[in-house]
């Protein structure tokens, strides 16, 4: 069996299509799908393996704006004698579509050629699209049952939100180190999804927004103000800021690959790092200093050490340190702290069933992390 899926322009749109893609394929069906040429299902499809044709597609705006005109006039109906084509080519037993504007085209293109058309709406409010291409849809499924709703009730089954097993089979312990997340603090994942996500988006971290539409706000540690903006993306993180255009988002890959071509520190080296023994944070640095949130997990140790160009300074936040410091050894607990000068061999260990916190003050001509001299390590470094 043949099956085309039509949709994307977001991540939930072509996630969902993905899992379906992902079991159908499984199945023994044959999949292909149809997608806009800039949304994020451009690149993810392809990335999937999955057969991908990109055709013209305009949004549909409720409210004024010039681009109504030619996507409306011109891009809309390109991308329906596009989808025709394909369609007329593919010949498949249905069109699945995944929703998002790319997908109105292609549906209706189906409709003309007697090509069944099932619907699958991942939000509760359903969106504009698939209320248009559910008109004629032999099945609508949604994810809740509120969502059902708004269409005819003899059509809708509810079926939830597709899942990729790729997620089902996600690891916590991967997730923190990909991200750079400290597993000491404790971690809220915030999301939206369509026209949800504008209103929560916009509440993640401390924004003050001034005649500003459209937007996609996130800061951490400080407040953001906008001001006369529409349709941006701004996410300010400890390691870098982001100023983007929604529709431009993709291209933040050729950002990475450009500082990476430049050899620019920050694609080498994150804000917080993972270690084999916990992870350690730069919270400032300057001329001749730098301080750093360090977090032992328990009974983990750091490699017996020296710095030939700097000194340190260690205060216990939270938890026990032992500290071999020279030819003492010290036990440290909260408010306590010692001196590490340089040249002297040390060791950090966590000897708790908590995580050890500690804050470590840096002095010297040189800072690098390639000062450092191991005289024994057990993850053999």
């Amino acid at each position: 069996m043949r099956v085309v899926i039509a949709g994307g322009g977001t991540g939930g749109h072509t996630s969902a299509g993905l899992a379906v893609a992902e079991a159908l394929a499984a199945g023994g069906a044959e999949v292909h799908w149809i997608g806009s040429h800039e949304g994020i299902e451009a690149r993810r499809v392809p990335e999937a393996g999955v057969p991908f044709y990109p055709i013209a597609t305009g949004k549909l705006r409720r409210y004024w704006d010039r681009k109504n005109v030619t996507d409306l006039l011109l891009r809309v109906p390109a991308g329906f004698v596009q989808s025709r084509s394909l369609l007329g080519r593919l010949r498949p037993a249905v069109l699945f579509s995944a929703g998002g504007f790319v997908s109105v085209p292609p549906a209706l293109a189906a409709r003309a050629l007697g090509i069944p058309v099932v619907v699958h709406e991942q939000t509760a409010v359903p969106g504009l699209a698939n209320r248009i291409t559910a008109r004629f849809a032999a099945r609508i499924a949604v994810s809740f049952p509120s969502a059902g709703g708004g269409f005819p009730a003899d059509r809708v089954v509810v079926t939830g939100n597709p899942v990729r097993r790729e997620v089902l089979g996600g690891s916590r312990e991967g997730a923190l180190a990909q991200f750079g997340f400290d597993a000491a603090v404790p971690l809220v994942y915030v999301t939206g999804g369509a026209q949800g996500s504008h209103r929560i988006n916009r509440v993640v971290g401390e924004a003050v927004l001034v005649d500003a539409s459209n937007n996609y706000i996130q800061g951490e540690g400080r407040v953001i103000a906008a001001v006369g903006i529409k349709d941006l993306v701004i996410v300010d993180t400890p390691d870098a800021l982001l100023v983007a255009h929604r529709d431009h988002t993709q291209k933040v890959k050729d950002v990475v690959d450009r500082l990476r071509g430049d050899g620019h520190e920050s694609t080498k080296l994150h804000r917080t790092v993972n270690r084999p023994w916990g992870t350690y944070t730069v919270v400032e640095e300057g001329p001749h200093y730098k301080m750093k949130r360090i977090v032992v997990k328990p009974h983990a140790s750091l490699s017996l050490q020296m710095h030939k160009h700097r000194s340190e300074h260690w205060v216990v936040i939270a938890g026990s340190a032992e500290i071999v410091n020279g030819e003492q050894t010290l036990r440290l607990e909260h408010d306590q702290s010692t001196y590490i000068p340089a040249g002297h061999k040390h060791r950090l260990s966590n000897p708790g069933e908590e995580d050890l916190v500690i804050i470590e003050v840096q002095t010297g001509a040189y800072l690098g992390e390639d000062d450092i001299v191991r005289f024994e390590d057990k993850y053999g470094r």
